[in-house]
């Protein structure tokens, strides 16, 4: 009795976790081993000899792809997205498209979160400031930064009343509202 052949699949990245191996103990895997996307001339080539892709978004697959691969069953998307793939040409094929929903939610909002707070603090901007060599010292008026809650420089007026407060109350022999070192004055 002849033995079933296993499905060939070509995989364009590395992926992490054991993915790899657990598609490597039921199939026949090839694995683009660079970092970079396989060039478009070796995913045509690559996808003329499988059964199956596992592809990310940087990878093509339209018509001229599948019409290059007549043993192609079915393509997954390393991706939430998917608008690197045809999915109309792969439908009118009967192949099936997979895709990763829902694992990049939290990552999204981290992401955007972040994206918030370096623009509201001036991140990029204070990084140019300093790389080109202007900061001396921390002046109060250089590189304004609201905090988020605040969203205005209300906050460095607050800041600069409290300094001011305390410096009065100190030179005025009482112990100033916020001070570091309480002990001084008991």
């Amino acid at each position: 009795m002849e033995r079933p052949t296993r499905p060939r699949v070509f995989v364009t990245r590395q992926l992490p976790g054991d993915a790899l191996a657990r598609l490597a103990a039921q199939v026949s895997l090839r694995v683009w081993e660079e970092q970079l996307p396989p060039p478009r001339e070796v995913l045509l080539s690559e996808a003329r000899e499988v059964d199956g892709l596992i592809t990310l978004l940087t990878d093509r697959v339209d018509e001229p792809l599948l019409d290059g691969a007549p043993r192609l069953r079915a393509v997954s998307n390393v991706a939430v997205g998917y608008d690197n793939i045809d999915v109309a040409a792969c439908t009118a094929r009967r192949i099936p498209v997979g895709k990763t929903p829902g694992v990049l939610t939290e990552t999204t909002a981290d992401f955007a979160f972040s994206l918030m707070m370096g623009l509201a603090r001036r991140v990029a901007e204070a990084d140019a400031y300093v790389r080109a060599g202007k900061w001396r010292m921390n002046l109060p008026n250089v590189l304004l930064a609201p905090h988020i809650a605040s969203a205005s420089h209300a906050t460095r007026g607050r800041m600069a009343s409290m300094a001011v407060d305390n410096l009065l109350a100190a030179l005025d022999g009482r112990k100033p509202p916020h001070c570091v070192n309480p002990e001084l004055f008991t």
